[in-house]
């Protein structure tokens, strides 16, 4: 599958669980408005039969016209022509709104308009097991003009229209379980699409970095066969280092995979020895000089650590300061230059190596210390290798307890800096 029918997939995906949200999220803010409108709705008639009642127990026949008013969408006032009595008027309100199935506690207040006074406070509970926790705070509005009425309030309103749309709200918290489950799995896909294609790189290349050193050795060896190359003994040798010479560019390639596997498996077994970092710089730069790569680096060194001594593994020590002065070679474009400095601080030992190198990309400069992750632009490909070089070395650094970073600028060349803290 190429990449762009896999973004095409990714897009459409996107914009299809988008479109699925916004959906959901339309008809449950209509559900709300319903749930709303409905509540409404029973408030008022159930208050306006609260009111007839409470005028029929006074044998009050006067008409009622738009008795309920409503303040607030959990505030009610309701006009009535003649005395309300406290307990007459709980009793009436919770007979009505259980019989529109609403069970909710609610705040009452009766306003006494010949007194101009508050007669009356109560509360309603449907729960019996515990105490209402009504609260109401503030005066009750005044009206334009004197007469009787009661102050219905509502603290759990919102509560009882969410009750109501329990099934809109259980299909919502199911839909997001799924896009996030569906998420994860395009997640997973893509991951093992790019291990899958990772994989496929490391195993060309490692054919490759095999490939030539075989094919070189195997040369040489037919040549050898040739009994005539014993009268020339000056071309055996030749051919004798060029075959010792490529069998341990292999081992190199050998012991460099095997190392990366014990870090895997979490096994890095370290030698805990005196190493002066200064006379492990100077074995790597001869290393590097030997080591036959085609550009011929010009290094300089600034030895400013007064105390180079660390305890650590010498050899993986050694490891880490070659990989990247290797690199600071093989990726420069012409004329490499790099520059190696030792610095100390209160915690440990700094190692800096600025080269002049092709640079990298700020999008790539945290990914370049992944497994088996290469650079997938530029001239970066006309160098081969496995990925693994700058890994190795980050999880060298941690097993030192050390920190290892990377500042990187495209055509002005990299900085790594090594600092690795003494043992106290």
């Amino acid at each position: 599958m190429s990449r762009n029918t896999i973004r095409l997939i990714l897009i459409v995906g996107t914009l299809s669980i988008i479109g699925i949200l916004l959906i959901q999220a339309y008809w449950v803010i209509k559900n709300y408005e319903l749930k709303e409108k409905e509540f409404d709705l029973t408030v008022r008639l159930s208050l306006k039969n609260v009111a007839e009642n409470i005028l029929k127990y006074n044998h009050n026949t006067s008409p009622l016209v738009d008795p309920v008013l409503e303040i607030s969408p959990d505030f009610f006032t309701v006009k009535v022509n003649d005395k309300i009595d406290s307990n007459l008027l709980g009793g009436l309100l919770r007979n009505e709104f259980l019989k529109e199935g609403i069970k909710t506690d609610i705040f009452y207040s009766i306003y006494d308009c010949m007194g101009k006074r508050i007669d009356g406070k109560g509360m309603v509970c449907f729960d019996s097991t515990s105490e209402c926790s009504a609260t109401m705070t503030g005066n009750l509005p005044k009206w334009n003009y004197d007469n009787f009425y009661f102050s219905v309030y509502f603290p759990e309103r919102e509560k009882v229209l969410f009750s109501g749309m329990k099934l809109w709200l259980y299909s919502t918290i199911i839909l997001i379980v799924v896009i996030i489950f569906f998420a994860y799995v395009l997640f997973v896909v893509f991951q093992q699409k790019r291990l899958s294609e990772i994989q496929k790189d490391f195993i060309n290349n490692m054919t490759h970095e095999f490939r030539t050193p075989l094919s070189t050795i195997l040369i040489s060896c037919e040549v050898l066969k040739d009994s005539k190359i014993v009268d020339n003994p000056q071309r055996l040798n030749s051919y004798a280092a060029i075959i010792e010479s490529q069998a341990h560019r292999l081992n190199q390639h050998v012991e460099r995979v095997l190392q990366m596997a014990k870090i895997d498996k979490g096994s890095i077994p370290l030698k805990h020895e005196q190493v002066n970092i200064h006379d492990l710089i100077h074995e790597a730069l001869s290393k590097i000089s030997s080591s036959g790569n085609i550009n011929d680096p010009t290094i300089e060194c600034n030895f400013l650590a007064k105390d180079p001594i660390f305890i650590g593994d010498r050899l993986h020590l050694l490891n880490i300061v070659f990989n990247l002065l290797d690199n600071a070679v093989k990726y420069c474009e012409k004329d490499p230059k790099v520059i190696v400095t030792t610095e100390e601080n209160n915690s440990g030992i700094i190692i800096r190596l600025a080269d002049n190198g092709i640079g990298i990309a700020l999008e790539y400069q945290k990914k370049i210390f992944e497994k088996f992750f290469r650079v997938p632009n530029g001239n970066v490909h006309n160098v081969k290798g496995f990925g693994l070089g700058l890994n190795y070395v980050k999880n060298i650094v941690k097993a030192h307890n050390g920190q290892i970073e990377l500042k990187s600028q495209i055509e002005k060349g990299s900085v790594f800096t090594v600092t690795l803290p003494r043992n106290k």
